[in-house]
Order: structure tokens, then C-alpha cells, then sequence
């Protein structure tokens, strides 16, 4: 089945490894869009015409609703997500246009829920779809449903460690994310089935990850996805930690949240700007990595722990976006709402089409 997808940001590097994935494994004609034209890679270009190339600037509303709508699909591969807001998405609505959005984060969930609770949206919204959040999301499930066995989960952690050359979109995102979108929920985990502060003596861990990242210390933080897969789940413990582990972006982001930089669009690009500065630093001498690791408790006292890494934290997440919009485009589809991607997907298929595509670096189920 051939379909016709747009990528907006399609010239950045999700959007250039997303069109990778698709030209290998379907006849989908794409446009790559942004806000300026840039000439094709070589491979792109040698693809039997199956690939068009668009300017757009998403703050043209006319301009954006007429190319979302010559369109079977549309991937906003766009950012920050916190300044490009709603746009897309209303677009994609009011054009009756499928979206797949590896961004959005909470704040784009909490307007397309609103939205959604005033009228049903006529398409699937498939938001929070890329590596982090997304496949962090993904895995969890994948282990619960694929390794448990009809176990009742009483308890889920999960550690998110990552480093790379951030973009700027990338590093405005994860500024933002620092005080939670605005909630400002602080330290903080699920026990007995409520979401409660911690105190700072307990907010950190220490797991020990596949090299290169080894032994690193990581911090409590919360996320919308495990907190809605807790919830899906009946799971009255859930803890999330993270670490961005090259140690000047380490610094760069505990400065930033000292000094409140998430709070307000100029301190977020201020430090945005440091942050794409450090990380560029802490890989002249680092690899690229990110991980995930997660332990599945069971109420018989069983445990399932999965681990899975990847060097290329860019091309992980147009993997993962490429196979989210097969599964869009398919015959059976997915039907229209707000979801995020793994309640969209099929945790399993779609860990299948990951292992496939041969990116991990370090993969790894075990019981006890």
C-alpha cells in the first residue's frame, strides 16, 4: 500500500533517517518539507522519484493547511516542540490528516486531550512518538506484555541515560522539560498508587548500564508516558530516572534548573544555546548512547529486566518514526484519537521491526 507522507523538518536528521526507513521498507511517495529547500543526500535523490522536496514555515497557516492536506500522512519532525505548539496538529485536524509527532510532550497532550474531550477528532494524533518519549514508553510495555506472562506488575522503574551533539530543538526541549512543562512537580514517584514527592536523600540511583555509559548516577524525574502506562496497568509503584551523561551538558542542565532557566522562553533558548555548546564539547571525546533499562516486578515476586541500546540517538528515533507511520499507513491502520505511541502501537510488532533494523547496540530480556 502507497502513501503519500509529508515530513516537516525533513531536511534535519530525524526527518532525513525517517525518509531512509520508509524508502526501504515501502513504496510511499514523501515530500520533505522545512523551512528553507536544501538539496538532497545522494541516496535520497538516486530514489526513482519518490521523493519531493517543499518549503513551508509552519507559522503560515494557509500555506501549512494546503500541504498537510495534499497528504496521506503527516510526520512533524519540527522543533522546539514548545514553540511550534498546536500548529500542526490543528492542521492536521481541520485537513482530516493523520499526525505522527515524535515531540509534542505534555503540553500538546494536554491540548489535544482538550480538544478531544469537546468533539472526537477525526484522525489518529499520534504524539510523544520518538525515542524520548516514545520507544521509552514502547519497551516498558513490550516487557510487561510480551514477558509477563499474565503477571499482575507491581512495580515498574525505568532509567532513561542518554548523551549526543543535541540540536537546538533537541536541547530547548529537554530545557524545558526540566520543570516538568511548567508543572514543577519537583522530585517525585508513584507509591500505592499515588504520585508523591521525594525527598532529595532518596531522589537519586546508581544503576550500572552496557558500556560506554557503565556506572552513572541518575535522577528522579516523572513522565507522562510510564505514568499513564502505571496507571493502564494497575502498577502501584513506579519510579522514572534520567541522566544526560556527557558531564558538560550534565552541568549545563543542573545549572539551568538551579537558576529557573526552564521557567520563561528567553531563559529556556539562553540555555538551550549553552546546552547545544556542551554536549558539541562532551563528544569530541565521548560516544554518542542512549539506554534504557527497565525492571518489571510481579506480585508472585518474579522480575523481569529488559536493557536496550543505541548509538545513534537520531537515527534511533527516525527508526522508530518510520515504523510508527507503517503502521499508520497500513490497511488496518490505527483508529482515530489522542494517543501517545505506545498506546498506538502494537508494543510487540513494533519491537520486532526495531530488532530488525539492526541499530541496538546492546539488547537484553532476562528473568529471575
Amino acid at each position: 500500500m502507497s502513501a503519500r507522507i509529508l515530513i516537516l523538518g525533513g531536511f534535519g536528521r530525524v526527518g532525513l533517517e525517517t525518509a531512509r526507513y520508509l524508502l526501504a521498507h515501502g513504496e510511499d511517495r514523501l515530500t520533505l518539507a522545512g523551512r528553507h529547500l536544501h538539496p538532497l543526500p545522494p541516496d535520497l535523490a538516486a530514489a526513482n522519484g519518490r521523493v519531493a522536496t517543499a518549503s513551508v514555515d509552519v507559522s503560515d497557516e494557509a500555506r501549512l493547511s494546503r500541504l498537510c492536506g495534499e497528504h496521506d500522512l503527516v510526520i512533524a519532525g519540527i522543533g522546539p516542540s514548545g514553540l511550534i505548539g498546536n500548529r500542526v496538529a490543528r492542521a492536521c485536524i481541520d485537513r482530516t490528516v493523520p499526525l505522527l509527532d515524535p515531540g509534542g510532550y505534555d503540553p500538546l497532550l494536554r491540548e489535544l486531550e482538550a480538544i478531544e474531550r469537546e468533539r472526537s477528532v477525526p484522525v489518529p494524533l499520534v504524539i510523544n512518538a520518538g525515542l524520548l518519549p516514545g520507544l521509552s514508553g514502547l519497551f516498558p510495555r513490550h516487557l510487561i506484555e510480551r514477558h509477563g506472562a499474565g503477571r499482575q506488575p507491581v512495580g515498574l522503574e525505568c532509567h532513561y541515560v542518554g548523551r549526543d551533539a543535541w540540536t537546538y530543538a533537541s536541547a530547548w526541549d529537554i530545557v524545558h522539560s526540566l520543570g516538568d512543562f511548567g508543572a514543577e512537580r519537583g522530585f517525585c514517584a508513584v507509591e500505592d498508587g499515588r504520585l508523591q514527592r521525594i525527598r532529595l536523600s532518596h531522589a537519586f540511583a546508581k544503576p550500572t548500564l552496557p558500556a560506554p555509559i557503565g556506572k552513572v548516577t541518575s535522577a528522579l524525574t516523572y513522565t507522562e508516558e510510564i505514568g499513564r502506562l502505571g496507571r493502564e496497568f494497575a502498577i502501584p509503584s513506579v519510579r522514572v530516572y534520567g541522566a544526560n551523561n556527557g558531564p558538560r551538558s550534565a552541568l549545563v542542565s543542573v545549572a539551568a534548573k538551579l537558576l529557573r532557566l526552564h521557567r520563561t522562553p528567553r531563559g529556556i533558548d539562553r540555555a538551550a544555546q549553552w546546552l547545544v555548546r556542551a554536549s558539541a564539547r562532551d563528544m569530541r571525546r565521548l560516544q554518542p548512547v542512549f539506554a534504557i533499562s527497565a525492571t518489571v516486578r510481579y506480585s508472585d515476586g518474579t522480575t523481569t529486566r529488559g536493557t536496550l541500546q543505541v548509538a545513534d540517538t537520531y537515527r534511533a528515533t527516525g527508526t522508530a518514526m518510520g515504523i510508527a507511520a507503517r503502521q499508520l499507513t497500513s490497511a488496518v491502520g490505527i483508529s482515530p484519537a489522542v494517543r501517545m505511541l505506545h498506546e498506538a502501537v502494537d508494543a510487540s510488532e513494533f519491537m520486532a521491526q526495531f530488532n530488525a533494523a539492526a541499530i541496538t547496540t546492546h539488547m537484553e530480556i532476562e528473568e529471575s
